[in-house]
Parts: structure tokens; C-alpha cells; sequence
């Protein structure tokens, strides 16, 4: 009984002496070596760092954002660990981890849009997207092996463009998707611009994406749509529309 004692006392010393750079390794093996946290100080249970983004088409990194982190031990009597996440000195999410399944509460973080675009598992993702995208997440619960997802996402997109129409500013555009069990419902809206896009879509458990949108907008310019969208951008019988649908 002693011995138990002891065992569990230097299980919590090894813990409360956890290093901040534990922090930067939990966040690259989570994101896959995408993400990182350097310049970590502190501990895993209340520290500061800088969150930086691979960038997928030149495998550079790019600095993101400082972050801080603290532990909330109220959570622990609810049946999770927690911590409580600011970015730029201000709150920007909760993360919670239980036996089974972890979660995302109350996130707000912005970001170059190819940081969060080249991240989906599509060709359409990797061309260079401009601008500058705005994520929340009300609440995203998991079960541990990544599937069996459901929440609330949404996604404010401003000055859309594209390196492949260098110097075109498409427009502005929101984004919301509500997932269960994994598959994820997004519908597609503008909120200005020269090119209006309206579409519903969906992001399957297999993380297999689709879309059917409809595309107005200067016909000139609608008619370089298959260099940014290939062969899903389809012309209609009307010069300033076009569809766009894939798979």
C-alpha cells in the first residue's frame, strides 16, 4: 500500500514538472507534423509559445500565432482534463480530453486561408488560395481515433483568391458546416464580391469531400474557372453562370 502511495506521488512530481516543450511534441504528432509550438516556456499545465503552420507547397514553416495555455483542475471533477487556450492575448478556445473522446469549444483563430485549405484532401486545396479565413468552432467532440465527430464549424473567408489568377480578388465568403458521426454538411455563401458562390457540400468520415455550387460573375473571368477548378467547372447556357461539382 505504501509502495502504491509512492508510485502515484512520483507519477504526479514527474507531471507537475512536465516541460512546455512536451506541449510542441504532443502538437506535432496530433497534427501529423503540420503544426508546431516553439519557443515553449513554462509547463504542460500552464505555459506560452508560438504556434507555427507548414506550409504544404514550399514545406516551409510559417509563423502562426503566440499562444498561451492553463490548466482548469474544475474539469477533472466533471470527468476531463482541461485547458484553457488565449491567442494574441486573447481567450481563443477550451480543449478537453476524456477516456474516450476529446473536445473544441468556443474556438476563434484566424489564419492565411492556405493554412487551413491545404489541409483537405483534395487537388482544388493546393493552389495557392489567398486571403485570410476566420475560424469558429462552438463545440467539435471526437471519439480518440479521429472519426465519430459532430459539432458546429463556420468559416468567414475574406478577399478570396487564387496564385493561379494572381492579383483577382473573387470576394468574400462564409462557411457553415454541422457534422454527426463524422460527416460533416456545409453550405457555401457570399457575402460580396464579383463572383457569387452558393453550394452545399459535404465532408464524409473517409474524409472524402464534394460539392455542387453555382458560380456568377463577370463571364471573362468565369471562363479561366477550369485553371482554378479543372475539370468540376462546367459552363451553363448562360454566359455568366457556371456549375462547379465534384467528385
Amino acid at each position: 500500500m505504501k509502495w502504491g502511495i509512492v508510485v502515484v506521488m512520483a507519477f504526479v512530481a514527474i507531471l507537475a514538472a512536465a516541460p512546455a516543450t512536451l506541449v510542441d511534441q504532443i502538437v506535432q504528432e496530433a497534427s501529423g507534423g503540420e503544426l508546431r509550438v516553439g519557443q515553449a516556456e513554462g509547463s504542460v499545465w500552464r505555459g506560452r509559445g508560438v504556434v507555427s503552420a507548414i506550409d504544404v507547397g514550399t514545406r516551409t514553416w510559417r509563423t502562426w500565432h503566440p499562444v498561451e495555455w492553463s490548466f482548469d483542475p474544475l474539469a477533472v471533477f466533471q470527468g476531463w482534463i482541461a485547458w484553457r487556450l488565449t491567442v494574441d492575448g486573447k481567450d481563443a478556445a477550451r480543449l478537453e480530453f476524456g477516456p474516450r473522446r476529446w473536445r473544441v469549444s468556443q474556438l476563434e483563430v484566424d489564419g492565411p486561408a492556405r493554412f487551413f485549405l491545404q489541409r483537405i484532401p483534395n487537388p482544388v486545396a493546393k493552389l495557392g488560395w489567398e486571403g485570410d479565413i476566420r475560424l469558429g468552432v462552438d463545440t467539435l467532440e471526437c471519439a480518440w481515433s479521429g472519426s465519430d465527430c459532430d459539432g458546429h464549424v463556420s468559416a468567414q473567408w475574406g478577399d478570396a483568391g487564387c496564385d493561379v489568377l494572381p492579383g483577382q480578388v473573387f470576394g468574400d465568403y462564409a462557411i457553415v458546416a454541422t457534422g454527426i458521426a463524422g460527416n460533416f454538411k456545409f453550405d457555401l455563401k457570399t457575402q460580396s464580391g464579383v463572383v457569387h458562390i452558393a453550394g452545399i457540400g459535404n465532408f464524409s468520415a473517409e474524409r472524402q469531400l464534394s460539392l455542387a455550387a453555382t458560380v456568377k460573375g463577370p463571364p471573362q473571368l468565369l471562363s479561366r474557372l477550369p485553371a482554378v477548378a479543372g475539370p468540376w467547372a462546367k459552363p451553363t447556357d448562360v454566359a455568366d453562370t457556371w456549375k462547379i461539382a465534384f467528385p
